[in-house]
């Protein structure tokens, strides 16, 4: 994403908010101890100036996590992390456009660490939970981060019941 911003002399706002939303999800997920590359503070919002010192981090991130080796707590830790980031998304200086995208790339997150740990397949409760999230998170334009957050919250009970117990 980094690379086709750079690329593009007036980026549109949809891509411009993919982008916003995939690094908030990496920068949130970062704070796992997971031993990845720090992302830039301006990657969220980058001039046309940094666009070339957002896509050099952007490079040395993916390679980085391609390399990388994940372990179950790891896994479990990060899945912790990112279930609790509802009050993200009460954030009023946020446009909404962008907490939809915010929502859009945390529920797919979400989605791959629950299947890496195998978890929601012997929990209905979770499962439905995660079901509402990516319902909430379809509709960009009817997107309520209220109601997301309320969602996430029932999430992250279900994640931390589940994560408990084990």
């Amino acid at each position: 994403m980094s690379w086709q911003l750079a690329r593009e002399k007036s980026p549109s706002d949809k891509m411009a908010a993919r982008a916003a939303g995939l690094f908030w999800l990496v920068q949130a997920a970062s704070k796992a101890e997971v031993q990845w590359p720090q992302i830039e503070p301006n990657a969220f919002a980058p001039s046309a100036d940094q666009m070339e010192k957002v896509q050099l981090w952007s490079d040395l991130f993916a390679k980085g996590v391609s390399e990388f080796r994940w372990s179950e707590e790891q896994t479990r830790k990060c899945l912790a992390l990112l279930a609790e980031t509802g009050g993200a998304f009460g954030e009023t200086r946020i446009s909404n456009p962008l907490h939809a995208r915010r929502a859009e790339r945390l529920v797919l997150g979400l989605d791959r660490l629950v299947t890496g740990l195998g978890i929601a397949a012997d929990d209905f409760a979770l499962s439905r939970a995660l079901d509402r999230l990516f319902e909430a998170a379809q509709s960009l334009p009817d997107f309520d981060p209220n109601q997301f957050a309320a969602n996430l919250k029932d999430f992250h009970t279900g994640v931390s019941r589940i994560l408990d117990s084990r």
